[in-house]
């Protein structure tokens, strides 16, 4: 959804992008090691640059049909605005609580959605030591292959962690928080395609061997 008029917010916009530094991944995870950019320190990098130019977002926390979401609008102060929505459903979590896994998912779209919206990009924290250089994602993409590599009728964990979502990130790169998600989201759906069935698999082929299974 969007104002009817976005000039002086896309205007608006554009300036602020020049002026974003790439934001420093400060939260590292716990399994892989590998580090991140979390929620605080991406609006600690970009609040001042879009106040700069009269920007501002709001992200609410919305409910519908057992689904758990998060709006985010991205404000002028014209009053032009542009704002999206996406939804994750609430599944059960072992040693969560429903509280807990609805707080785990909206955190997690708060994130996303506050990066999608101002077009933030992440990078390595070089404490000043060197240029910032722009995130980079795999040269090449890996291709899954039609049938699932198994092992004794189970998909082995070096296909599963090879496996990749729609940005070519690597499910064996991806935060145990955010596979479960995605894990519980195609859990949910009532039809799955076959990739759709192998990309659950796959998450569920990682998350049971970081839980030790």
């Amino acid at each position: 959804m969007k104002s009817e008029q976005l000039d002086k917010l896309a205007a608006a916009l554009a300036q602020a992008q020049a002026e974003m530094p790439a934001v420093p991944m400060n939260a590292v995870n716990p399994f892989l090691k590998n580090k991140y950019a979390d929620l605080a320190e991406m609006i600690r990098v970009a609040s001042p640059v879009l106040a700069k130019h009269g920007l501002s977002i709001s992200q609410q926390p919305v409910s519908v049909d057992g689904q758990i979401g998060v709006t985010t609008t991205l404000l002028h102060t014209s009053g032009q605005w542009i704002e999206d929505t996406i939804s994750l459903p609430l599944g059960d979590e072992k040693g969560k609580s429903l509280a807990q896994v609805a707080g785990s998912i909206i955190t997690y779209l708060r994130r996303y959605s506050f990066g999608a919206i101002v077009g933030l990009a992440t990078d390595e924290d070089t404490d000043g030591n060197a240029p910032a250089k722009n995130h980079e994602r795999p040269e090449k993409p890996y291709q899954a292959k039609p049938e699932p590599q198994k092992a004794n009728g189970k998909m082995t964990l070096e296909f599963a962690l090879a496996e990749t979502n729609r940005d070519g990130v690597k499910y064996g790169d991806i935060d145990t928080e955010t596979l479960s998600n995605m894990a519980n989201a195609l859990a949910k759906m009532p039809k799955r395609t076959d990739e759709q069935e192998r990309k659950l698999t796959a998450a569920q082929t990682i998350l049971s061997a970081r839980n030790g299974g």
